[in-house]
C-alpha cells in the first residue's frame, strides 16, 4: 500500500521556498505583499486542482482533501461578499490578531497610532529605540509626537490577508493528508468515526458555551469546528464504505445547505432573517442575556475611516447581517443547528441507503 503522506525532496524544498516568501511578506505587511501572498495561494490551489485531475496515477484522495480544505478556508476567510463577516469570527483570525499585537512595527508608512482611545493613520518620521516620532496623516506638524510601542501598530489588513493565504495552504495540506489516509484505509471505519465524532461533540459543546456566555472566542471556535466537520464529511463522501459515504454525504448536504440559506450572498438579507431558526435564536439570546439587548457586539475591526486619513485598525462595529446585539449568540446558535440538522441528514441518508441494498443485491444476482 502506498503511503499517502509520502513526498519528495524537491517538493520539500519547494514548500520551504514558498513559506519563505510568505514570511518575507509578513515582515513588511504591505498591500503589494498581501496581493502577492493571495495570488500565490490561488495559484498553488489551482495547480493542485489540475494536477489531481489530469496527472496519471495521482492520489485522488489527497487532492480532493487538498482542494476542499484549501478553497473552503480561503473563501470563508477572505470573502467580502457576506454581510455576516464570517471570516472575522474564525478562530484563526483571532489568533492572528493576538500574534499581530506582539509584532514590531517595521514599515514607516501606513502605521496606526492610538490617541485617546481612537486609532489614526500616521507615518513614522524617525525612531529612537522602541519609541517612534510620528506624523498623523492629514493633520498639521503641531500634532507630531513621540509614541511608545503600546500606541503604535502596523497595517492589520495586509497582515491578516497574508496569514489567511498562508493558512489556506497549511490547511490544504492537512486536508490532503486526511483525504489520503481515508483513501488508504477505506476498510477501517474507526479511523473516520472517532475523530469526526470528537469534532462534532466539540462543535456542539463550544456552540452551547458561546450561547450561554456570549463569548466571541467560543463562537469563533464553534464556527471553525463546523467548517472542519463539513470538510471532513465532504472528503469522506468522496469514496469509501457505503455506510460512511452515505452518512457523510447527507451531513454535508444538510449542513452546507443550512449555512447557505443563512449566510449565502444575497440570501443572508432576504431568506436568512425570515427563517424560523433565526427568529428562535434571537428569542433565545434575549432570554439568556436580557441585559445585553441594547448593546453592540464588536466584531474583528480592521477597516474604516477616521478624519481625513484611511484607517486599517479602526474600532468599528459590524454585525452578522441580522442584529449586532445578537451577533455572537446567533452565530453560535446557527453552528449548533447546522451540526444537529447535519446529523439528522446523515442518519436519514444512512437509513435510506439501507433500503436500497436488497434491490441492488437482486439486480446483481440477475446480471450474474
Amino acid at each position: 500500500m502506498v503511503n499517502p503522506l509520502r513526498f519528495s525532496l524537491a517538493g520539500l524544498i519547494g514548500v520551504i521556498l514558498l513559506v519563505s516568501v510568505y514570511l518575507a511578506t509578513l515582515r513588511t505587511s504591505s498591500t503589494s505583499g498581501a496581493g502577492l501572498a493571495l495570488s500565490l495561494s490561488v495559484g498553488v490551489l489551482t495547480a493542485g486542482l489540475f494536477w489531481g485531475l489530469f496527472r496519471p496515477g495521482a492520489n485522488r484522495g489527497f487532492w480532493v482533501g487538498f482542494q476542499l480544505a484549501g478553497w473552503g478556508y480561503l473563501l470563508a476567510a477572505v470573502s467580502g461578499s457576506s454581510q455576516s463577516q464570517l471570516g472575522n469570527h474564525l478562530i484563526t483570525t483571532q489568533l492572528v490578531g493576538a500574534l499581530y499585537r506582539q509584532m514590531p512595527v517595521t514599515s514607516t508608512q501606513g502605521v496606526m497610532v492610538e490617541w485617546h482611545g481612537t486609532w489614526y493613520a500616521a507615518e513614522v518620521l524617525r525612531r529612537s529605540g522602541a519609541r517612534h516620532y510620528i506624523h498623523y496623516t492629514g493633520y498639521g506638524a503641531n500634532w507630531d509626537e513621540w509614541v511608545g510601542p503600546d500606541r503604535i501598530r502596523g497595517q492589520f489588513g495586509p497582515f491578516l490577508q497574508i496569514c489567511h493565504a498562508l493558512l489556506s495552504l497549511i490547511l490544504a495540506l492537512a486536508g490532503g493528508a486526511v483525504g489520503g489516509c481515508l483513501g488508504a484505509v477505506n476498510r477501517s471505519r474507526r479511523w473516520f468515526w472517532i475523530p469526526w465524532g470528537g469534532c462534532a461533540a466539540a462543535a456542539v459543546g463550544t456552540s452551547l458555551l458561546a450561547m450561554a456566555t456570549d463569548s466571541d472566542l467560543a463562537a469563533g471556535a464553534a464556527w471553525s469546528l463546523l467548517l472542519v466537520l463539513l470538510v471532513l464529511a465532504a472528503i469522506a463522501a468522496w469514496g469509501g464504505p457505503e455506510r460512511r459515504s452515505s452518512f457523510a454525504l447527507g451531513f454535508a448536504i444538510v449542513g452546507c445547505g443550512y449555512l447557505l440559506l443563512h449566510f449565502g450572498p444575497g440570501l443572508e438579507t432576504t431568506v436568512g432573517p425570515n427563517l424560523l431558526s433565526t427568529r428562535l435564536l434571537q428569542l433565545v439570546h434575549d432570554w439568556l442575556h436580557p441585559e445585553a439587548a441594547q448593546t453592540v457586539s464588536p466584531a474583528w475591526p480592521y477597516t474604516g475611516t477616521i478624519g481625513s486619513g484611511r484607517v486599517s485598525w479602526a474600532p468599528t462595529y459590524v454585525g452578522i447581517g441580522y442584529s449586532t446585539a445578537v451577533s455572537i449568540c446567533v452565530l453560535a446558535g446557527h453552528c449548533l443547528l447546522a451540526t444537529l440538522l447535519g446529523l439528522l441528514g446523515g442518519f436519514a441518508a444512512l437509513w435510506l441507503s439501507r433500503w436500497r441494498r436488497p434491490d441492488q443485491g437482486r439486480q446483481d444476482a440477475a446480471h450474474a
